[in-house]
This record gives C-alpha cells, structure tokens and sequence, in this order.
C-alpha cells in the first residue's frame, strides 16, 4: 500500500504543471544554443536563414534565430523550432536532405553546440503574441521556483499579466520547461523591448499593477516572489 501511495504521489508531481490544464495541443518551442566560430557570425547566421527558409518554413517545424546580446551565453544563439508534440514526431531529419544541408552548410560555421531544451507555450498566462511578432529584442528571465510554491507563484504571474494587460503596449509572454533536471529553470518570462534604451524607461508596470490590486501590493508581490523562487537568470536576444 505504501508503494501504491508513493507511485500516485510521483504521478502528481508530473502531471500536476505549472501551466493550465491543456484543451489543445501543446505550442512546444525546442531550442538549441549554438555558439559559431570566432569570426564568422555572418556566415552563421546566413547559412541558418537559407537552412530555415528552405526546411522550417511557418508550419509545423517553423524554425527561427535569436541573437543572445547579454547574460551568461553573450555571444551565442538560440535556434528554435516552433511546433508540437505531434510535430517532434515528423521534424525534417533525414527526409530531403535536411541533415545534409545542415552537415555542409551550418555545420562548418559552429564551434560548439550547448543545452538542447522544450519550452511549453502558455497561453492563459501570456499577454501580447502579436506584439511580441513585431518587436526586434526581448528580455527573458529564466527562474527556478522552490519546490512545492508553483501555485504561489503562478498567481504572482497571473497579476503581473492583468497588468501589462492593462498598460497594453508591451508583451509579457510565460513558458513553462516540459523537461526538468536539476538546477534548470521552470519557467521563462518574456518581456518586450522597443531598444536598449527602453531598460531605461519606466514601464510604469508599478502603478497598473497596484491600480488593480491595491495601493502596497506592489511590494507584497515582490516579497511573494523572492519567498516562492530560488533565483533566475537574464538574456536579453534580437530576433534576427
């Protein structure tokens, strides 16, 4: 009987997500960091959009490059493959020449390949797709939740999206690690930037979040959320 109780315990664990309880099939991104040879950057990133244009099209396997311009991967990239489970199942290997062209072309430009992951898009949490679609950086913080605080902390981001709802100019998109190991991050914030100097702005996100919630919410939240993670980490990309 232990046994049985300690199985189902295991179970909750895996199918009890951060994320909303899922209607559809899951936006999966995969993504690759991919750090090119000293000097050849450009040649990186054509070989990458001819590869993309010619086998990752907007589809099932569409596949996009973000330029990593600051945090602890400068100078690397992120190749990313936008789809779903199903879509895993399909992805371009060998079919067409897909590795070939991979093998030839990108191939000779990387000097190293890094963490290979899956990101689940969450659409109930997230505000702003179409913005985000036309923006050129983004800021992304990628944070380990302590264990056992997700639903905490899952309320602390839905407040932080009423807010940049309510602003209505900036994307906060949220994505949730489909496969954990440890030390790894459980889910990512995206926000939006218009530009470098935009960090210096004030996004005003303060004032809508406590003209919602009340005037020193703004402070709770911040207490909330240093007492439900255990760190994150910044990247700041251009969408190339």
């Amino acid at each position: 009987m232990k046994k049985i109780s300690l199985v189902l315990i295991a179970m909750m664990f895996c199918f009890a997500s951060f994320s909303q309880t899922k209607k559809k099939p899951t936006q999966i991104s995969e993504s690759l960091y991919i750090l090119p040879k000293a000097g050849m950057n450009l040649q990186f990133e054509a070989a990458i959009a001819a590869h993309n244009e010619k086998f990752h099209p907007v589809g099932p396997h569409h596949a996009v490059l973000r330029r990593i311009e600051y945090g602890a991967k400068s100078g690397w990239y992120s190749w990313i493959m936008k789809g779903t489970y199903a879509s895993l199942d399909s992805r371009p290997v060998t079919e067409g020449g897909h590795q070939e062209d991979w093998d030839k072309n990108v191939g000779p430009t990387v000097e190293e390949y890094g963490d290979v992951g899956l990101w689940a898009y969450d659409e109930d949490l997230s505000f702003g797709a179409d913005i985000f679609k036309k923006s050129k950086k983004y800021l992304i913080w990628s944070i380990d939740v302590k264990r056992g605080k997700s639903d905490r902390f899952k309320v602390i981001v839905e407040k932080l999206r009423e807010a940049y709802k309510s602003i209505g100019t900036r994307a906060m998109l949220v994505y949730t690690n489909e496969v954990h190991t440890s030390g790894s991050a459980d889910i990512a914030l995206i926000w939006t930037l218009e530009n470098y100097a935009d960090l210096d702005s004030d996004w005003k996100t303060k004032e809508a979040f406590e003209k919602i919630n009340g005037e020193g919410s703004w402070e709770k939240m911040v207490a909330e959320w240093y007492d439900t993670t255990v760190d994150h980490e910044e990247e700041i990309r251009t969408m190339l």
